[in-house]
């Protein structure tokens, strides 16, 4: 015959105590660093144990009797009231009488060591499985939001669960060409909750390059909590030798990275131009656009991508690429094999350009995140 398994018993006290932990890891999520020292956070822990405390007191009902477990646990809840006035109101006597190592002495001597021990690790166990559903949330959303929307939750979590203060991850994404990226995680200090700290992007040359060019990838490590925040497309842009325009210091900036200044540590330090982008793409001769259609238009460009547009030459639409180039204060135009024409001022040089050409174009319309191996236009 086959063993006869015990029957689960309802315990509805340590259900009323789950609830509350559960609950109470989103407020510890919210502020991982500081939530021990929140006083009116411990307020409404104690207010809700007192209602425990109160509704399954020995007045709770005969056809609502509590079993033994519940009694165990309700043992528990008096006991952590004690232990939460000492903090609430800390006199000289309710610290001693309820520090941990007299509370130990109590508990033991009283029998009830076992039950607080037990009770204890299991509102533990509840807390962290809540706090790690919730850190892995947050960790997702911290990468989506500079760009990082690959899946990588079983990474995360396995990491997670290695208890490391820091670690970190190797990522790569085909919508950000050659380059790749290294993402890093750290603990918040006094406490089991990881953050987003950084990444670093590395430019990586395409195959061929390696044989006929050296192998001087630029690396740079982009902060997520200190000054300008970046995404991986912007950082992509940034270590393949372009520019991208950021929020910085309450406006818009154009920035790149000043190679000519590489610190020990690696770190490139970020050199600011002066551009106006709507300016220069009004002084070239493009098919007519909505309001909406050029303001999408500058926000593609200020990211530091190319883009394809209709340029009308000789009252023909022609597709060209174009690309912001505020280090020398103009656009960059492209013709099918990623050349630059010298475009001037207006519609007529950009037409004798073209016609040097080849009389048909056949373009790429994507962005162009590899390696700038553009000559300036003066």
């Amino acid at each position: 015959m086959r063993p006869v398994q015990p029957a689960l018993v309802y315990n509805r006290v340590k259900e009323a105590l789950h609830l509350y932990v559960q609950n109470e890891a989103q407020h510890i999520a919210a502020n991982p660093a500081g939530w021990k020292n929140d006083i009116a956070g411990y307020e409404l822990k104690y207010q809700w144990y007192s209602e425990v405390a109160r509704a399954y007191s020995s007045g709770f009902g005969r056809k609502n009797k509590l079993n033994p477990a519940e009694k165990q646990s309700l043992n528990y809840v008096r006991s952590e009231l004690k232990r939460m006035r000492a903090v609430i109101n800390p006199t000289t006597l309710n610290r001693f009488y309820n520090h941990p190592v007299v509370y130990a002495i109590r508990s033991f001597l009283g029998g009830n060591n076992r039950n607080f021990n037990q009770h204890t690790r299991d509102l533990q166990q509840v807390t962290r499985a809540q706090l790690k559903h919730l850190n892995l949330e947050v960790l997702r959303q911290s990468m989506q939001q500079v760009g990082f929307s690959e899946a990588m939750d079983t990474s995360l979590q396995k990491m997670m669960e290695q208890g490391f203060d820091q670690f970190h991850l190797r990522y790569s994404d085909v919508k950000c060409k050659n380059t790749s990226f290294v993402l890093y995680f750290e603990k918040v200090p006094g406490s089991n909750y990881y953050y987003f700290q950084s990444f670093t992007a590395t430019a990586t040359p395409e195959l061929g390059d390696l044989f006929t060019q050296p192998n001087n990838a630029v690396s740079q490590n982009f902060p997520l909590h200190q000054g300008g925040k970046f995404t991986a497309t912007q950082a992509a842009v940034l270590v393949n030798n372009g520019h991208v325009c950021i929020p910085l210091e309450n406006k818009e900036q154009w920035v790149g990275l000043d190679r000519t200044q590489i610190r020990p540590d690696n770190g490139i330090p970020l050199v600011k131009y002066s551009f106006d982008l709507p300016k220069a793409l009004n002084r070239l001769p493009l098919k007519p656009l909505s309001q909406d259609q050029f303001m999408k238009l500058a926000d593609s460009l200020k990211q530091g991508v190319s883009r394809v547009v209709d340029l009308m030459i000789d009252n023909k639409a022609v597709k060209c690429i174009i690309k912001a180039a505020p280090h020398i204060g103009q656009m960059l135009i492209y013709d099918r094999n990623h050349l630059p024409l010298n475009w001037g001022r207006n519609a007529k040089a950009v037409g004798a350009a073209m016609k040097q050409q080849e009389t048909t174009l056949r373009l790429i319309d994507e962005p162009v995140l590899g390696q700038d191996k553009t000559r300036k236009i003066r």
